[in-house]
Formats: C-alpha cells, structure tokens, sequence
C-alpha cells in the first residue's frame, strides 16, 4: 500500500484574517476533517503519477461522499445545497 507521509503544513490564522472572515460571514464548521480522508483500507497508484487513488469502507465513503458534496456545494452554489442531489465523489486521489 502507498502511503502518504507528509502534506502541506498548515498556518494558523492570525486573529486579524478571522476577524475579516467572521465580519463577512465567510467562517463555519465543516463536516469533515482531513484526517478522515486519510483513514483509507487500500491505495493504488494512477497511471504513471505520483497520485494514490484511495479505498474506504463503503459505510465510511457514503459520509464522506455526503460531506464532500455539502463542502462542494457551498464553495461553488454560495451555499444552495439543493444541488446536493446531483452529485456525488468518484474517487479521492493524494498526490
């Protein structure tokens, strides 16, 4: 199994961005943490990359499918959820 090691470090926000965020009501509590995506059973290579393309148990894909979707619709529809019903995840990829 390929297995990820490391992945971009995270900076906090400094109070100044959150303040402007909360001020422009850009904050809010997701459904999903990375490190739920990261609990794969198995991992193949794609193609010739050095992107994994990662297996979940299927109960645990259909949370995470729900949540990526709700994640999707909020960033692309400005939060219209009702396109929820029109999509759903192929596959999650690492590189």
């Amino acid at each position: 199994m390929n297995e990820i090691f490391e992945k971009k470090k995270c900076y906090p926000l400094t109070p100044n961005v959150k303040k402007y965020l909360k001020k422009y009501g850009r904050t809010f509590k997701l459904p999903l943490a990375y490190e739920t995506l990261m609990r794969y059973t198995d991992s193949f290579p794609l193609g010739n990359t050095l992107w994994v393309t990662v297996m979940h148990k299927q109960e645990e894909f259909i949370e995470i499918n729900q949540a990526l979707c709700y994640i999707y619709s909020l960033l692309k529809t400005e939060g219209d959820i009702s396109v929820m019903g029109h999509l759903r995840v192929d596959r999650i990829d690492f590189c």
